[in-house]
């Protein structure tokens, strides 16, 4: 419901400003990063899950968790798990060694 209701120029807009071919190439700065990042995919999105497979590997405190059952919106797609593992992250394991959850 809440796809069908965007607009074709708030589409475009977002594309032009958010999408890949916008943003920086920040991958030289990964392995310089010093702050913990939990990097969230979902299973079935097989482009996105590479991607958080690489970066977990440049990113010195990176933590990567791959949700089953869903695919590129795992927030909106499995919300509780997401969520989860959010708090989680952020109530104590970004305090620890990094670590991969398949």
């Amino acid at each position: 419901v809440r796809r069908r209701s965007h607009s074709a120029d708030g589409l475009a807009g977002a594309l032009a400003c958010l999408g890949q071919g916008a943003q920086p190439d920040c991958w030289p700065l990964l392995p310089r990063a010093r702050i913990p990042a939990l990097l969230v995919c979902g299973s079935g999105d097989l482009k996105y899950a590479a991607i958080a497979q690489k970066m977990s590997e440049e990113l010195p405190m990176g933590w990567r968790v791959s949700l089953q059952n869903c695919s590129h919106v795992p927030h909106l797609e499995q919300p509780e798990i997401y969520a989860a593992e959010v708090r989680s992250f952020v109530l104590g394991r970004c305090t620890e060694a990094p670590v991969e959850i398949v």
